[in-house]
């Protein structure tokens, strides 16, 4: 079998499902989204209420190799890529209760402050694990449509090259 290959111009498949009314949470006083009072779960348990979309695989740094794959340097085993951000909100409730009565604040908060590997915020990392045993670029496996990018993503590369295939 072959697959297109990966290119920084790829997008990835995105994954998990928005579910934005879904409580991720229910503390008490000082309770919000994180960091204060609120724990954050891994990825792999948010992405069954929280979506991060499909998203361009753009390396972290310049990739940096003699071989071009449609005019760009192929994305290839260990490469780093921008992270992963949600577009995704879930609920964490705030219940204070005083002698004078009980208060409920409800905080529409991003995923990725709840996703332990979203780093507060800022996103999941993404590295290409490309699977072929048999295509090389600068001595690296090639990455291609159906590598892995995690974990912790749990995305694959989704789109790649129209005219040039990476065999397993």
């Amino acid at each position: 079998m072959t697959f297109p290959a990966g290119l920084p111009t790829s997008f990835c498949t995105g994954h998990g499902i928005c579910v934005p009314m879904a409580v991720h949470y229910i503390g008490g006083c000082g309770t919000s989204c994180p960091p204060v009072l609120c724990p954050t779960y891994p990825v792999l348990a948010k992405n069954a209420t929280c979506y991060w979309p499909p998203t361009i695989c753009t390396a972290l740094t310049s990739l940096v190799g003699t071989v071009l794959v449609n005019g760009q340097v192929p994305l290839k085993l260990g490469d780093v890529l921008l992270v992963h951000q949600a577009a995704c909100t879930n609920l964490v409730i705030e219940i204070c209760c005083t002698p004078g009565g009980c208060t409920i604040r409800i905080f529409n908060c991003s995923c990725s402050l709840l996703a332990t590997e979203d780093l507060l915020g800022v996103g999941h990392p993404r590295a290409v694990w490309a699977l072929t045993k048999t295509v090389f670029a600068d001595k690296r496996p090639m990455g291609s449509v159906g590598d892995p990018l995690g974990p912790p993503c749990l995305s694959y590369i989704g789109t790649g090259s129209p005219n040039v295939m990476v065999g397993l």
